[in-house]
């Protein structure tokens, strides 16, 4: 028996994850936003919107590498909404909202939960590089493309 999940199992809105039941989820939360705000005292362009992305970003990018957030709230889509610290470190606002709203803010609705497999999505172009491992891999495994 085969315990991995499919693509199409993983494709499954329902399977998605909006939120994590993690324990203490609230302190997580306080604590990540005194940690961010501890790190950018001295940076002249912090703000509350540079906070709220930082937040996301820390949360989402845990999530990719680690499969687990560091707080597991829930965020949303919003006009002015949600690594990281230093790589924002000095950036004005608007550039951190540029560099935020990627493909996973774009296909989010307005006011929608952004499920947190969004992260694996990427704004790049597939490379010629990428077309062939994944050809290669398709005739390793006996994949249909």
């Amino acid at each position: 028996m085969n315990d991995k999940p499919t693509l199409k199992d993983l494709l499954d809105p329902s399977n998605l994850h909006y939120e994590f039941p993690l324990e203490n989820k609230e302190a997580r939360f306080k604590e990540l936003v005194l940690y961010v705000a501890d790190a950018c005292v001295s940076d002249p362009t912090y703000s509350k919107i540079k906070l709220l992305k930082i937040l996301f970003h820390s949360d989402f990018e845990s999530f990719g590498v680690h499969r687990q957030p560091i707080t597991g709230v829930p965020y949303r889509k919003l006009p002015y909404g949600h690594r990281w610290v230093q790589f924002f470190w000095n950036q004005s606002a608007k550039y951190v909202s540029e560099y935020s709203h990627g493909m996973a803010w774009k296909i989010a609705e307005a006011g929608g939960l952004i499920p947190y497999e969004s992260v694996f999505i990427s704004d790049d172009p597939v490379t010629f590089e990428e077309v062939n491992m994944v050809k290669a891999l398709a005739d390793k495994y006996g994949w249909k493309l």
